[in-house]
């Protein structure tokens, strides 16, 4: 089991790479600010600003040891990914855009080989860039809504027949792993989602 002591200093390193990316987004988002802009960069600095919002948060989430947000905040950052896939392999992406400043549906929208863009078929073609994906989000969707997760995270101990429980206060530490665990698929998705927007601007030259 790993203690919060060693916890702690474990994080040190993954907060580090966090904040990294952080800077990362911000000059990502600088370039494309400096000219005039397109529907395609007010969807890229949307993302960036969603994303960079979502590291500061998840940070925080880490030092806290709240493991319910954090697993719910990991599941924002991987929708991040994937609509920046489906700009990419959208047929019109006028019209995906458009479905992000107008609050519309993207489910509707197809792919250039005429898939519908269902969140179970983005979240299946996002596994060419990690083969985990798919299975992380299924997971991170049990803390976005009321599921096992929860029973399970306030049982402190069973024995004789007798459940202990745990209402509020610390996590415990038995579930130090698995915040370590989100905190590595994080930065991974991030990186993903970096690179993804990288070859989203690629054929428009709009970052060197």
């Amino acid at each position: 089991m790993i203690t919060n002591e060693d916890y702690y200093q474990k994080l040190q390193t993954k907060t580090q790479q966090l904040q990294s990316y952080d800077i990362e987004g911000k000059n990502f988002a600088n370039q494309i600010m400096n000219k005039s802009l397109s529907k395609q960069d007010i969807f890229i600095i949307s993302t960036i600003d969603r994303c960079l919002n979502l590291i500061d948060g998840f940070i925080l989430l880490l030092q806290n040891r709240n493991m319910t947000c954090a697993g719910a905040i990991l599941r924002l950052q991987m929708d991040n990914c994937m609509r920046v896939y489906a700009a990419i392999v959208a047929k019109d992406k006028d019209a995906l855009f458009d479905c992000l400043i107008y609050d519309r549906k993207i489910c509707d929208q197809k792919t250039n080989d005429g898939q519908k863009m269902t969140d179970t078929y983005l979240k299946k073609a996002m596994c060419k860039y990690d083969l985990r994906f798919s299975s992380v989000y299924d997971n991170t969707s049990g803390y976005v809504h009321l599921s096992s997760k929860a029973f399970y995270q306030t049982i402190n101990d069973c024995y004789e027949h007798t459940i202990e429980w745990k209402v509020g206060g610390p996590l415990l530490e038995k579930h130090n792993q698995v915040l370590l665990e989100a905190a590595d698929a994080f930065i991974s998705f991030t990186g993903i989602f970096f690179k993804l927007l990288k070859d989203m601007c690629k054929t428009k030259e709009q970052i060197k």
